[in-house]
C-alpha cells in the first residue's frame, strides 16, 4: 500500500482510481533521478501536473542526479513511508541497482525500499553518434571505432546503466576499445556529445530528436528491432 510502503512512480495517470483509495496529507514531490531537460525528466514534469490535477495537492519535481540514477532512488529509499515521495525512474533503476549490490554497494533494495506504481511510457532509447564519427549504422561505427588511437569516448549515465551495459558488450564482441565516461544524466551527455568530446552514446528518442533532425547527432540503429516512426 502506498501508505506503508514508499512508491516507485512508474507513472499515476490512474489518479482516479488511487484517490479513491490514498489521498496525500500534504504537498508531494517526485524525485528524478536525472538533470533536468531529460526525458525522465519531462515526463516526470508532466506527470506532476497531471497528479496536481487531480490529486487537488501541488507536486514538486526534485532532481537528484548522479550514481546513475541511485543517488535519487536513496533519496526516495530513505524518505518517510507515506506515499508522498514519489521516484521517476527509468529503465537503468533495475541495473545500476543490481550493478551496485554485485559489487556490495547498494544503498537500499527494490523488494524492500519500495513499490512500484505501473509502467509510464514506452520510450525507443536511440544509439547515437556525433556529426563528427563518419558512421551511419553500426557496423560502420564498430569499424571506424577500431582505426581510433587512442580509443574514442563513450557516454552512459553511470556504471550499470543499460548504455554501459550494452556498449561494454558490444567492446567485449567487437573487439574495439571505447573509454567510458559516466554523466550524471543523458541531458549532460547530449551536450558533451553535441560539443563533439564524447563520440558515442545514447538517448531516448524523444530528447534527441532534434538534434538528429538538425544533424548534429547520427542515430546508427535502436537497441530494439523496430525502427522509430519519427525517423
Amino acid at each position: 500500500m502506498l501508505n506503508s510502503r514508499r512508491a516507485l512512480l512508474g507513472a499515476i495517470l490512474a489518479g482516479p482510481a488511487l484517490a479513491q483509495g490514498w489521498s496525500p496529507s500534504g504537498p508531494m514531490r517526485i524525485v528524478v533521478p536525472f538533470p533536468a531537460g531529460g526525458t525522465t525528466d519531462l515526463l516526470a514534469r508532466l506527470y506532476a501536473q497531471r497528479l496536481t490535477e487531480t490529486m487537488g495537492v501541488s507536486v514538486v519535481i526534485e532532481n537528484r542526479g548522479g550514481g546513475g540514477g541511485s543517488i535519487g532512488a536513496d533519496v526516495v529509499a530513505k524518505a518517510a513511508p507515506d506515499g508522498q515521495t514519489l521516484l521517476f525512474h527509468n529503465l537503468t533503476f533495475s541495473t545500476t541497482t543490481a550493478a551496485l549490490e554485485f559489487a556490495g554497494r547498494a544503498p537500499h533494495s527494490i523488494e524492500r525500499d519500495f513499490a512500484p506504481i505501473t509502467l509510464g511510457a514506452n520510450v525507443p532509447m536511440m544509439l547515437l553518434v556525433g556529426a563528427q564519427v563518419p558512421a551511419s549504422n553500426l557496423a560502420e561505427f564498430v569499424a571506424w571505432a577500431r582505426s581510433q588511437t587512442p580509443p574514442a569516448f563513450y557516454g552512459s549515465t553511470g556504471p550499470g546503466s543499460t548504455m554501459n551495459l550494452m556498449t561494454e558488450v558490444l567492446k567485449r564482441d567487437a573487439g574495439i576499445g571505447l573509454e567510458h565516461i559516466p554523466f550524471r544524466g543523458a541531458a549532460p551527455l547530449v551536450q558533451e556529445m553535441l560539443a563533439g568530446r564524447i563520440a558515442f552514446g545514447g538517448d531516448q528518442l524523444s530528447s534527441s530528436l532534434v538534434h538528429i533532425r538538425g544533424g548534429a547527432l547520427r542515430p546508427i540503429g535502436p537497441p530494439a528491432a523496430a525502427r522509430a516512426g519519427a525517423l
